[in-house]
């Protein structure tokens, strides 16, 4: 399962983009005895990360912003493993609608 949780946002100024904080959390079942299900949680983070890496800029709207950190739970909750991505994304902000009807 993958969840993106927005965290916060901001807009500094009138007409600039805003920065918002998105936490992106992977959890996996793995009802193994072995307990590697950690394992699978990491490696679809660093598969996430690698991508986000190669193609920072989502659907030509949302850009990657840095610094991306990535953690993992330590918490015994298996047969659950949790990791996740806290990152911040610079997004568009609406058109003025307002300057619009001016031109």
């Amino acid at each position: 399962m993958c969840i993106v949780r927005i965290q916060h946002g901001e807009q500094q100024e009138v007409g600039e983009p805003q920065s918002v904080r998105a936490l992106i959390v992977v959890g996996i079942y793995d009802p193994e005895d072995s307990n590697q299900g950690y394992k699978d949680t990491m490696t679809v983070i660093q598969k996430l990360y690698e991508n986000f890496l190669r193609k920072p800029n989502l659907d030509n709207r949302y850009n990657l912003k840095f610094p991306v950190k990535w953690d993992y739970s330590e918490e015994d909750s298996d047969p659950y493993y949790f990791a996740w991505i806290d990152s911040y994304w610079e997004i568009p902000i609406p058109v003025n609608e307002q300057v619009e009807e001016l031109i």
